[in-house]
């Protein structure tokens, strides 16, 4: 009983131990397998791609036959390089790799780009570093790299410029969008593409062209929306606006009204004989050479006036020249300003600033001085005026009277304010402003006269402007 006890225990040991070294030979087998299998799909996949890879090469694709037999060059490292039974297909990648990685080498050499052609010598070298013919070659490679050197850029740089041709690509692939939404009135859309091209390239003609068309055209939008509504707002108002008629009434609008029959009133208001006249000369009358006993230089306004009204009378016309000597006031700068509110009354310097200089009167006859160098030749009487004007030293101007011409101090702070008188008929007047749209007119408008005044027993009313 006791035996068969002990030998029940030994062959359960036996078993514990034995059991894992079966186990370990079955998997090592079974990798075993596994790798047999890989291995012999990779063969195949490693014929099939030297076919292509020869048939690449008899068409002439070099760049494809060199992609094949470098993925049958991974096929053979993948099965190994000292595997049996592969030494056929070994040499023919290896072979084939050389053969066509050398042609390449030999058409970038003749095209200039010896970069290039080095990466493939070196790519030979790689696999095979004992093989003459490729050693030969880089030398000469490297040689022709050593005459270049300096006259050609770095492959650092070569390589960027590759990424900016890709950008510039891009860049007008987005101006031709951009035109195309130009020519079909989407001017929002075109927008953004040429925006976003001068964003990838700022140096694009194109896209700063049309982007310019695009704002003219959208800005041509604007515009015309706005006609439209103006014309719009123009024509609610003439519907709604009716013009009063009592005027029309009048058996005489303005009896007291002076119309000169070479103007068409009221488009245009009375102008004298004598003006008319002078205006006529203004720009018919010509000088072939002013002045006429040479150039000016300096004179005087008075000397310049006597020569032009010689001038004028070597014509065989005549007109007056005048100077009005008691207009010239040169105002002096002052540091105090004068607001005329809030001030102390008993303040000596008001507005908080120092005393303001009094104003310094000019003869203009004696002070204007003019050049006129080289003489004029065939100008007007008005353009003699004018130029007399921008010439002269302290700003002048000049009116047209009836009876001649009047040169007096322009103030260059504006144009002189001057008063006049018209008669009219009181009745008349208010109602011609009424019928332009004025609905009150004060009592202390000037308006003499009293009640319906003018033609009923009451003088026309005098009114200053």
């Amino acid at each position: 009983m006791i035996k068969a006890m002990k030998i029940a225990v030994l062959a359960s040991l036996m078993g514990a131990v034995l059991a894992p070294t079966a186990q370990a030979q079955s998997s090592a087998a079974d990798a075993a397998a596994r790798e047999a299998i890989r291995r012999q799909g990779e063969i195949q996949q490693l014929g099939k791609l030297l076919e292509q890879a020869k048939t690449g090469e008899a068409t002439g694709n070099l760049l494809a036959a060199s992609k094949l037999y470098e993925e049958a060059q991974k096929k053979v490292e993948s099965v190994g390089l000292g595997a049996k039974g592969i030494d056929v297909e070994r040499a023919a990648t290896l072979e084939g790799l050389t053969r066509v990685r050398m042609a390449l080498a030999d058409q970038y050499a003749t095209s200039g780009q010896l970069s290039e052609a080095r990466k493939e010598v070196n790519r030979i070298l790689v696999i095979a570093p004992n093989n003459i013919t490729a050693r030969e070659k880089l030398a000469e490679i490297d040689s022709g790299l050593a005459k270049l050197r300096g006259r050609m850029p770095t492959e650092e740089t070569i390589d960027a410029v590759k990424g900016v041709a890709d950008e510039k690509l891009q860049a007008a692939t987005l101006v031709q969008d951009g035109k195309l939404f130009y020519e079909m009135a989407r001017y929002d859309q075109a927008e953004s593409k040429l925006r976003q091209a001068l964003k990838i390239d700022p140096a694009n003609r194109g896209a700063s062209y049309y982007l310019v068309l695009v704002q003219e055209a959208k800005n041509k939008l604007q515009v015309t929306a706005r006609d439209v509504t103006s014309r719009d707002a123009i024509k609610d108002v003439t519907k709604d606006w009716v013009a009063p008629t009592a005027h029309l009434d009048l058996t005489v609008p303005n009896p007291l009204a002076n119309i000169s029959p070479t103007n068409s009133y009221p488009d245009e208001i009375y102008t004298g004989p004598g003006r008319i006249r002078i205006h006529r000369l203004l720009h018919n009358l010509k000088f072939d050479r002013f002045p006429i006993t040479g150039t000016a230089e300096g004179i005087s306004l008075r000397e310049l006036v006597n020569e032009l009204h010689g001038a004028v009378v070597e014509l065989d016309e005549a007109v007056n020249f005048l100077i009005d000597s008691n207009t010239g006031v040169l105002a002096q700068p002052s540091f105090g300003g004068q607001s005329g509110f809030g001030e102390d009354p008993n303040d000596p310097f008001p507005g908080g600033g120092f005393p303001t200089q009094e104003e310094e009167s000019v003869d203009i006859g004696l002070e204007v001085q003019i050049t006129i160098d080289p003489p004029l030749r065939h100008v007007s009487l008005f353009q003699v005026l004018e130029i007399m004007k921008e010439l002269s030293n302290i700003p002048i101007g000049y009116s047209v009277k009836d009876y001649g011409i009047m040169f007096f101090h322009q103030p260059v702070e504006g144009p002189r304010l001057e008063n006049r008188t018209y008669r009219v008929d009181p009745d008349t007047f208010i109602q011609g402003l009424q019928s332009v749209g004025v609905t009150y007119v004060s009592a202390d408008a000037g308006m003499g006269g009293g009640g319906m005044g003018g033609r009923r027993g009451g003088r026309g009313g005098l009114i200053d402007i």
